[in-house]
């Protein structure tokens, strides 16, 4: 669950935002000026959104890893590379 607060509520209540935050879960977005400037998330969320930045990060295994899962089905690719290269007029291909 996720509830916005503007932060001069957030300071009066600091100590049960925390503990919700630390005991359920609930993510805070606090709000001034009627935008949105930070979050308080409990330390499993920020975990999270740490492992999908590095998710993110091109040049390493998890960035492969998560390109790689975009895929429906590695035999399907292999499969058409094979059919493509026996299309394929202008190489020989050998079983």
């Amino acid at each position: 669950m996720t509830e916005e607060i503007d932060i001069a509520t957030a300071q009066k209540h600091l100590s049960e935002i925390i503990n919700r935050t630390s005991s359920s879960g609930t993510r805070f977005i606090l709000i001034k000026h009627q935008k949105p400037l930070a979050a308080i998330v409990s330390i499993r969320d920020l975990s999270n959104i740490k492992l999908e930045e590095n998710f993110e990060k091109k040049g390493t295994l998890l960035g492969a890893s998560k390109a790689w899962a975009e895929f429906e089905s590695l035999d399907q690719i292999m499969e058409d590379i094979y059919l493509a290269r026996l299309a394929s007029v202008d190489r020989a291909v050998e079983l």
